[in-house]
């Protein structure tokens, strides 16, 4: 129904789900014969609104912290909380209202979780701290906390804005850091140890490039605002170590330097003074840092997951885990981290998806590289009813694809050459036929063509810089509609039938065009700005989504449907006239437009009439992306 491609969460309480073994091979077109099949009426994380996460497993969102008392139990928060017990990462629990961001763990079956609340309130600050015994969830506080840290079940201490908070075993003192006052105070790092709490923070005031400040808690205050620095961890309260800028160590002695590659750390953790990991992302281009430290000196070590580092925790007998962008946890074995968990398939941006049954669907897009000067290349994933898998055409390196749609065993894909740095660059199509083989066919044109819909095998239109069409034989270029300006590239095609299919022009404004099967004609678009989506479930039943908000066309005229909220819509899809997504946030019931509790914002959607399969954005090298299914 919609395709768009522009080239040139939250979670329900749940009880503990270990997770499957089912993740799809990254292996090109031949998944693993050892891996089960994904049972998608048995996901272990889905939202109150039916969104489930289908690949990563449990969970895509990143791990904000980790913490645990052994390698075999170990507590995440990635806006739910989870739980690793040596085998399985599981979902334990949510709160719809909550984003959690920090855990620690005080006791055996005693866990701390502390966060924000996912509606931002124009009114006081909401959010929660939590406390989980054997499960069992219990509200301490109904304000936001980002972190956590402390020794025991009687010594904790949370952070938020400007605030510092410490839980005595029985009630919560507050204090405000100095000279925080009317101050946006961001914190980033807390530590504790023998008494005393050391936290790293960012002020509003802070100038572009200044280091993040250090404040101390000790003999019952906190000082601070005169050392830089952007993490903090405490071994013992004699043995503090921060990170400023690229370098690391301890708290009053010359910090360590690493190799010439300048990195910015978010996180240091460790065994020992002499056995300390750091974590955080190279300032140019953004790659995955990993440093280990023997109190000395600073070596880069390989980071083995698919996103950036984002939580850190070593215990104190040398096991520890890392947590990153795209929810994968990594453990500390042998020296080094190593996934503890199967990897997500490679992420896909940029993405269209379509299928022809619940069988058979295609992902197609961009392929996310850690390395950000390589030319873009285009990653093509299918759905077989049971795993997803990377497709291998068979022909070379292709460069960026684009659009995809189905029909029967007719698959088109349309894509433009790799590692051109200059127009004009050259535009491509893909096709597979009843022979199972696929194909690749210049544009007549040349010009890169990045939406595809059809009716069927001999009845398919692309969208690019003009109009094209294929018969079943013959590719070739349509008369440009009246309007088209230079240069254009037309998007979002849709339709019901042969002679009822809709196409946006993506300018300022955005134009809309109408094929009646005859020719192209302009349409007056109904709000100002134009349309950027527009979704055909009948022909007297057309949406259009834009700027000026979400409208309907009833086959004569077009009318504004009001939205209780106003999110960036970049993907629709309808199951039937009652069943229409805008995201995942806006659902058509057939009555109104209701607000649903989604997992993210999908770049891609499409559905076989029971399920709906949705890709959210991870961007340049993750961040919380990935497949989901409703």
């Amino acid at each position: 129904m919609n395709q768009r491609f522009p080239f040139a969460s939250v979670l329900v309480p749940l009880a503990i789900l270990a997770t499957c073994g089912c993740q799809a091979s990254s292996s090109p077109g031949k998944p693993s014969e050892a891996l089960a099949c994904l049972d998608l009426a048995a996901l272990p994380a889905c939202s109150s609104a039916g969104w489930c996460w289908a690949d990563p497993l449990p969970q895509g969102l990143t791990i904000t912290s980790v913490h645990g008392l052994a390698s075999n139990d170990a507590w995440v928060a990635a806006t739910s909380i989870l739980h690793w017990d040596g085998t399985n990462l599981a979902l334990v629990y949510a709160d719809p209202a909550t984003r959690f961001e920090s855990v620690f763990e005080t006791a055996s079956g005693e866990v701390w979780a502390a966060g924000e609340s996912v509606v931002e309130s124009s009114g006081a600050a909401a959010g929660a701290i939590v406390r989980l015994r054997n499960g069992v969830p219990q509200t301490m506080r109904s304000t936001p906390a980002t972190l956590i840290s402390g020794t025991g079940p009687d010594d904790l201490w949370f952070a938020n804005g400007e605030t510092a908070s410490h839980w005595d075993g029985n009630a919560f003192t507050d204090f405000t850091l100095p000279g925080t006052a009317g101050e946006g105070v961001m914190p980033l790092s807390l530590s504790a140890a023998g008494g005393s709490a050391w936290l790293t923070a960012r002020l509003a005031s802070q100038a572009p490039g200044f280091l993040d400040t250090l404040f101390t808690f000790a003999n019952g205050a906190w000082t601070g605002g005169t050392i830089q620095a952007d993490a903090v961890h405490a071994f013992d309260a004699s043995h503090i170590w921060i990170s400023a800028g690229d370098e690391v160590g301890p708290l009053g002695s010359p910090l360590i330097t690493g190799d010439d590659v300048l990195d910015e750390f978010s996180a240091i953790a460790g065994s020992s003074p002499t056995d300390v990991w750091v974590i955080g992302s190279e300032s140019a281009g953004g790659a995955p840092a990993l440093l280990h430290s023997n109190g000395t000196s600073l070596e880069r070590d390989v980071y083995q997951g698919t996103g950036i580092p984002s939580a850190l925790f070593v215990g104190s007998s040398g096991w520890g885990f890392i947590g990153d962008s795209r929810g994968e946890l990594l453990k500390l074995s042998g020296g080094s981290f190593v996934p503890a968990i199967a990897a997500p398939m490679p992420y896909v941006n940029l993405p269209s998806l379509w299928g022809t049954g619940p069988d058979d669907v295609y992902l197609v897009g961009v392929a996310v590289a850690t390395d950000l000067s390589a030319p873009a290349a285009g990653i093509a994933e299918h759905w077989d009813g049971c795993r997803w898998s990377v497709l291998d055409f068979g022909l070379g390196p292709l460069g960026p694809l684009g659009g995809v749609w189905a029909t029967g065993s007719d698959v088109w894909i349309t894509g433009q050459d790799p590692g051109v740095a200059s127009p004009p660059v050259q535009g491509f199509l893909l096709h597979k036929g009843a022979s199972g083989a696929w194909t690749r066919l210049s544009t007549p044109d040349g010009g890169v063509y990045g939406s595809v819909w059809g009716t069927a095998a001999n009845d398919v239109w692309f969208g690019g810089p003009t109009f094209m069409h294929w018969d079943g034989t013959v590719l070739s270029t349509v008369p440009t509609p009246t309007g088209l300006p230079p240069s254009p590239s037309l998007t979002s095609l849709t339709g019901s039938a042969s002679d009822d299919i809709w196409a946006v022009q993506r300018e300022t404004p955005d134009t809309l065009y109408h094929y009646d099967g005859n020719s192209w004609t302009q349409q007056t678009s109904p709000v100002e700005g134009g349309f950027e989506l527009v979704l055909s479930v009948a022909k007297n039943d057309v949406w259009g989504w834009g700027f000026g908000g979400l409208e309907r066309y009833d086959g004569t005229t077009w009318a504004a449907v009001t939205t209780p909220t106003d999110p960036d819509v970049l993907a629709m899809w309808a199951n039937s006239p009652s069943d229409v997504w805008f995201g995942q946030s806006l659902h058509w019931n057939g009555s109104v437009v209701e607000t649903m509790i989604a997992l993210g914002e999908p770049t891609a959607m499409w559905g076989d009439g029971t399920h709906v399969w949705s890709l959210t954005s991870a961007g340049a090298l993750g961040g919380g992306g990935g497949i989901q299914v409703h």
